[in-house]
């Protein structure tokens, strides 16, 4: 069912804070198939892991080339008004494209 949703889709929303790797797969899967993908994390909860692991980097290494933005913890508004304006931003990329 994810495929074909993905197949049918505008674009993608992923939220990768939790490591989820099926997320990573659908991402993936969008990418491959051309989908516009608007990643996301929490940005307290990705910056703990961070502290506890060591790790340099507040995504995983095969996507850290693509643009996710941080949204902070429990702030629904802040999310909904970056989501919104990512959305804005891949639809007015997508109607200026030269066919």
């Amino acid at each position: 069912d994810i495929q074909e949703y993905i197949d049918n889709c505008e674009f993608v929303i992923a939220d990768i804070t939790y490591d989820r790797p099926n997320c990573y797969v659908e991402i993936g899967y969008a990418l491959a198939k051309g989908k516009h993908v608007i990643g996301f994390y929490q940005k307290e909860y990705v910056d703990e892991k961070i502290r506890k692991s060591k790790r340099e980097s507040r995504i995983p290494f095969d996507l850290n080339t693509y643009k996710f933005q941080e949204y902070p913890r429990g702030n629904v508004e802040i999310l909904k008004e970056r989501l919104e304006a990512r959305i804005g931003a891949v639809r007015t990329m997508k109607s200026s494209r030269i066919p």
